[in-house]
């Protein structure tokens, strides 16, 4: 469309004016335009393809948001990723205080903490694991 645009913009102009150069520096303009989507696609695709965090999101906000409730003391190990742009992925690790940690506590939790991350930061698939402060964690970065 851009081309067959460029192509009658050019050819009414050359109607009345003699510039032949217009032609090659109107098909350069689209051929830069071209590529500079291009671009633009390919580090798109990329940060897919390299599992890079979702522009709109951000680790420090959904340990904020998370933090707030009082069942919880920390988390760590928090990972986001995208399959295509727009189905977004979570893996969190939550320590909970002992006295809230059973099953019916728990299951709850999960629930809340779910609801939260669908709702607020369009997250689609999570994947959430429930610790204990007493536990030995095995990642570097636990708190």
């Amino acid at each position: 469309m851009l081309g067959w645009g460029a192509v009658l913009i050019a050819s009414i102009i050359m109607q009345f004016w003699e510039l032949p150069i217009l032609d090659p520096i109107l098909s350069l303009l689209i051929a830069g335009y071209i590529l500079f989507n291009v671009f633009k696609n390919i580090r798109e695709s990329f940060k897919i393809i390299l599992q890079a965090v979702p522009n709109q999101l951000s680790t420090n906000a959904i340990e904020k948001a998370l933090l707030a409730f009082d069942e919880i003391d920390a988390i760590h190990d928090c990972h986001l990723w995208t399959l295509d742009g727009a189905f977004n992925i979570a893996t969190i690790h939550i320590i909970v205080h002992e006295s809230n940690f059973s099953w019916e506590k728990t299951k709850m939790l999960k629930q809340k903490i779910r609801k939260i991350l669908q709702d607020q930061f369009k997250l689609e698939h999570i994947t959430l694991e429930l610790e204990s402060s007493i536990e030995d964690c095995t990642y570097k970065d636990c708190n």
